[in-house]
Formats: C-alpha cells, sequence, structure tokens
C-alpha cells in the first residue's frame, strides 16, 4: 500500500508512475522532500514541495503524498507565527490535509521526547500511517527490538491511534530488522492476538476487482483486463493469468479466487464477455 521511495520533483512522474504498477495507495520516502528541515525557510519550502507532490499524486490516482519522520522533525524547533513550533508542527499546519498525510515513526518520535498518544489525539486527523517499532534506550542510544520488547509505550499508543485517529495502515517495521522470520511472528501476533500460522486463523476479508472489456468489433483493440489484487488471482480457462491486458477473441470467461489466507467478499467473481 506504500513504500518508501524517489520523491524527488524532477522524476516524480517516473515513481508515480512505478507505484501505481504496483498498486499502492500513498506515495512518500523514508522522510520529506527538498529542501528538507535545515532552517525554518527550508521547512516552508519543503511543506510546499509536499504540497506540489501531493498535488500531482493525487492528480494522477495513486492517492496522498506523505512525510516519515525521525527524531530531528521533533527536536528541530522555530518559531512560526509567533509560537515555538517543531519542524513537524509546522510541516502539518503548512501542508494541505487534501493532498498530504503523514506517516508518524512512533519509536522516533517517543526517541525525540514526544508523548505520541497526545501526538495522536491532537493531530490525528492529518496522520493516516504508523510505523509501529519498539526500542530500547530512547532518549540516548536507541535500539530496536521486537514488538512488545522495548520502552516504546505501544499499548497506549495503538489506543489513541484507534481512538483518535484514522489510521489506514498499520505498518510493522524493525530498522535493520536482524530477528527476521522472528520479528514478523512475533510482531503478527503482538498486533493482531492470532497466532502466526496457526490454522484457524481469520483469514483477510477481500473483493476482487473488476475484469473490463473493450470491444471494438472485431478490431485489433479488442481487449480485456485482468487487475491486480491483493489476496486475489484470476483464471481463464482454468489457469491462473498475469494481471494486464490481453487480446480479446470469442467468448471470454474470467474467475477470481482468493489466495491462501483470504478470502472473497460477496460480489462478483466471475466476468464473461462474447468479442
Amino acid at each position: 500500500p506504500s513504500s518508501h521511495f524517489d520523491v524527488g520533483e524532477a522524476g516524480f512522474d517516473e515513481t508515480l508512475e512505478y507505484v501505481e504498477t504496483i498498486g499502492q495507495e500513498y506515495v512518500g520516502s523514508g522522510g520529506f522532500p527538498a529542501p528538507g528541515i535545515g532552517s525554518y525557510e527550508n521547512t516552508l519550502a519543503t511543506a510546499a514541495a509536499m504540497n506540489r507532490l501531493g498535488e500531482r499524486s493525487v492528480e494522477a490516482g495513486v492517492g496522498k503524498f506523505f512525510g516519515h519522520n525521525h527524531d530531528r522533525e521533533f527536536t528541530t524547533v522555530y518559531e512560526h507565527e509567533g509560537e515555538q513550533m517543531s519542524a513537524w508542527e509546522i510541516l502539518v499546519a503548512e501542508t494541505n490535509p487534501e493532498y498530504v498525510t503523514f506517516q508518524v515513526d512512533v519509536a522516533w518520535a517517543a526517541h525525540a521526547g514526544v508523548d505520541v498518544p497526545a501526538l495522536l489525539e491532537e493531530h490525528g486527523d492529518r496522520i493516516e500511517l504508523l510505523h509501529i517499532k519498539d526500542a530500547t534506550g530512547l532518549g540516548g542510544s536507541i535500539a530496536f527490538t521486537n514488538l512488545g520488547e522495548g520502552d516504546v509505550p505501544l499499548q497506549e499508543i495503538l489506543a489513541a491511534a484507534q481512538e483518535h485517529a484514522d489510521i489506514a495502515y498499520y505498518v510493522m517495521e524493525y530498522d535493520v530488522a536482524p530477528q527476521g522470520e522472528d520479528f514478523v511472528e512475533t510482531g503478527f501476533e503482538y498486533l493482531t492476538g492470532q497466532e502466526a500460522g496457526a490454522e484457524g486463523s481469520r483469514p483477510v476479508e477481500v473483493t476482487a476487482a473488476e475484469v473490463t472489456f473493450s470491444d471494438e468489433d472485431g478490431t485489433e483493440d479488442d481487449m480485456y483486463t485482468v487487475p491486480w489484487d491483493v489476496g486475489v488471482e484470476y483464471l481463464v480457462d482454468g489457469e491462473v493469468v498475469e494481471a494486464g491486458e490481453r487480446a480479446g477473441t470469442g467468448t471470454v470467461t474470467v474467475t477470481a479466487r482468493a489466495l491462501a489466507g483470504f478470502v472473497l467478499a460477496d460480489g462478483t467473481t466471475e466476468w464473461t464477455h462474447t468479442f
């Protein structure tokens, strides 16, 4: 749904093409666009850049642009409209919520001394993505660890997010994840209360995206498009096919089938068209 990618303005058309191809709903990087927050003037310029990039992203049909914090965005403070504010708060104040949202990395924010539950309560309408991360040594020599094993108040943060924010995705993150599969399993269990890989775990319900047909009366432009969708595969004549456009001749029937760990919601799961 999102990733950390190139958000340079000059190459942003290529970024949008890439993230649209893989089906992302948000576009951003592991930080903020140039020129950064090294000065008050740069912070305002960065907010303006986020607005421009967000407008381009939304108009392209991808979704909102996001900024991702570390600790410095909260420890860097400037006077803004007569008030002392962190660079992060200035970026929130100076960006358009129609085009821009924020991905809060809870461990880096806590490391900066931020009361993250209070932050979510105050700015929850601007935060749609959370990086759920745990760490020890907050405020000193930070070291990342599996969820629930560090000093980040994750339970309070998750409760505040559910009550005060409109979070679209909770993203597990472990910087330089040395624990690998162990982090994935323990993190899944921490966030869901389910045993990782257990039989009977609740499958994720998904709705199959629609197969579309373009019929130009027997021309070479007769096509049908198999969509890409999370948790769903599509079959033609009983064979799984890749997403994309395909030439249409005769009668074509496309069927959607849930992948392991998913279940199809009520709705259309088969499409038939005769060219």
